[in-house]
Order: C-alpha cells, then sequence, then structure tokens
C-alpha cells in the first residue's frame, strides 16, 4: 500500500494541494489566496525567479495570513534563480533548507540531465523562434548529480526530515521521435529511490498510463503531479485522456497519505475568464472532485471536468 514512509513528515491521509506554479503568472500572495478560498489542505512552492519564492519569512506570512500550510517545495527549473546555485544537487540542499524553514514536509526535484543541453532563442518583432539544442555527450553535470542523488540524499533526508521526491520527466520531441533527456528515469531506476513524485503528464507523454506506473511503484509514490494530457501537457484533470479517475480511486482504496498537487498551466485553469471569480470556482470544482476520487469507498471512474464557467466568489 503507497502509504507515508517512516516520520519525515507524517500525514494522516491524502492532502491536496495547488502547486503555486499552475498561477505563475500571478502574485503569490493572490496565489495563497485562491488556494485558501478553494479549500485546498494547502499549496505546493514552486521556487521561480521570483525573490518572494526564496523568502522563508514572507513565506511564513503568507501561511499565516491565508490559513493555509506550504506541503511542498520544487526546486528552481529555470537555468538561473537569484540566490541558488546552478548546480543541481546544491539546489536540492537550498530547497530542502528551504521546506523546513516554512514547516513542508516535502521537496520535489528533477531527475539528472542525460546529455549537455541548451536553447537557442530568437525574436523580431511579434516572431519567436525557440529550438533546444541536445549535445551528443554525456552531461558531466548530470552524472555528478545522480552519483549524489543515489549516494548522499539518503543523509540528507534523515538529518533535515524531509523526504525528497524525485519527479518522472516528460518526453522530448527531436525530429519527430520522443527521447529521453534525463536518467535515472526507468521504472526500475527510479525504483531506487524512497520517495518518488509520478507526474500524469509527463508519463502522458510516454504514452504510459499513470495508473500503471502507480502499480509499479506504490511502494515508493509519496506525491503526485496531478494534471491531463491531451497532447498538451498540465490541462485539467478531465480535459484530456489520462485514466485519472481510475489512478485516484485505486489511491483512495490503498489508502495513499502522501500529496496530491494540482499542477496545471495558467492557461488550462483560465478556460472560462480570468476573473477571480472563475478561477476560485474552477480551483474549486477540481479540488472537490480530486477528494471524492480519493475517498476509499469510491468507485466511480470518470473525473469530470469542471463546466466554463463560474458563479462563486472569492472569499
Amino acid at each position: 500500500m503507497a502509504a507515508d514512509r517512516g516520520d519525515a513528515g507524517a500525514v494522516e491521509g491524502a492532502r491536496i494541494a495547488l502547486s503555486t506554479g499552475s498561477l505563475h503568472n500571478w502574485a503569490l500572495d493572490r496565489v495563497f489566496e485562491l488556494a485558501a478560498s478553494a479549500g485546498y489542505d494547502g499549496v505546493e512552492l514552486l521556487v521561480d525567479a521570483r525573490m518572494e519564492s526564496s523568502d522563508a519569512a514572507y513565506l511564513q506570512r503568507l501561511s499565516e495570513r491565508w490559513d493555509i500550510p506550504i506541503l511542498s517545495v520544487h526546486t528552481p527549473f529555470v537555468p538561473r534563480v537569484e540566490g541558488w546555485s546552478e548546480a543541481p544537487a546544491e539546489r536540492v540542499v537550498q530547497a530542502v533548507r528551504l521546506a523546513g524553514a516554512v514547516g513542508a514536509s516535502t521537496v520535489v526535484a528533477h531527475l539528472p540531465l542525460r546529455w549537455e543541453i541548451g536553447r537557442i532563442h530568437l525574436s523580431l518583432g511579434r516572431w519567436r523562434f525557440e529550438r533546444l539544442l541536445i549535445a551528443p555527450w554525456r552531461s558531466a553535470a548530470g552524472s555528478r548529480y545522480g552519483r549524489w542523488l543515489l549516494e548522499d540524499l539518503p543523509a540528507l533526508q534523515e538529518r533535515w526530515r524531509v523526504r525528497v521526491a524525485l519527479e518522472n520527466m516528460p518526453a522530448h520531441r527531436v525530429w519527430g521521435r520522443r527521447m529521453q533527456l534525463h536518467s535515472l528515469a526507468s521504472l526500475q531506476a527510479l525504483s531506487r529511490f524512497p520517495f518518488v513524485a509520478l507526474d500524469t503528464t509527463h508519463w502522458g507523454t510516454w504514452g504510459v498510463e499513470p495508473l500503471q506506473v502507480y502499480r509499479a511503484l506504490r511502494q515508493c509514490i509519496a506525491h503526485v503531479h496531478l494534471s491531463d494530457y491531451d497532447g498538451r501537457e498540465h490541462r485539467l484533470p478531465g480535459k484530456g485522456h489520462l485514466q485519472l479517475g481510475e489512478l485516484l480511486a485505486e489511491m483512495g482504496r490503498d489508502g495513499f497519505r502522501g500529496i496530491v498537487v494540482l499542477e496545471v498551466e495558467p492557461s488550462a485553469i483560465a478556460e472560462a475568464g480570468w476573473s477571480l471569480e472563475q478561477v476560485q470556482c474552477t480551483l474549486a470544482q477540481v479540488r472537490a472532485g480530486v477528494r471524492a476520487m480519493l475517498a476509499p469507498s469510491h468507485s466511480h471512474t470518470d473525473l469530470q471536468a469542471p463546466p466554463d464557467s463560474a458563479t462563486r466568489r472569492v472569499a
């Protein structure tokens, strides 16, 4: 049964959180307010370029102001963040320290890069061009990070009593073919970690049902990034073709006691519009649907997407 492992952040029952990355185009204060008014159990803090996303004292004030805890911290995944190392292992250490400061039980980290990569950005007026460049040699930094995850991460988790969940990564299309840019990405490799974050849309990019992955790794899955996939990543649950209802129902029957995080694109939330009332209503309806599916006695397997209208008001 997928359950809380050890006493690093033990919880009673699954908790449902909103990723601040789901509304990264809004101020953190507004995201905390919306998460609280929509009834979420907490938030997952995505560390990004905004300075306040790394300010523990400010984040604690937000948590107290809106009476909603920070349940997990996601390491930054953009290349440069002020005050953060560019070395992936050191970023995990910094995120663990931040989690300890704000009372979060979990840190989510990405897997090591397999290849050296870069990006080309070109723009002229409204014209934009972006292309991922993959070098034909192994990433030395990725190899060092991979060894650190396997050899040194256990001691870090034990010292800080914070669990670090490794997240599966999406497929990248290169000349029309799927390519894995990260190492330690197979089911066998992921099973070597005590805590895994199952990202549903990322498995969708590989043509794999998250339910199959959950069944294979249920003993180490401590965290879920929940979103749908319709050819586009990070859609609202029920707005794609993944069997998320069946996944949540099985997790509920197993007594899953980790964190389920709604992690979607802002545009997915705002399909009905950007008013506070519409966004709050969409978030509340998704939260209620996920909670219902996680109920141990629930047997219905369809997860309905929110309608394209909203009437409830932000508290």
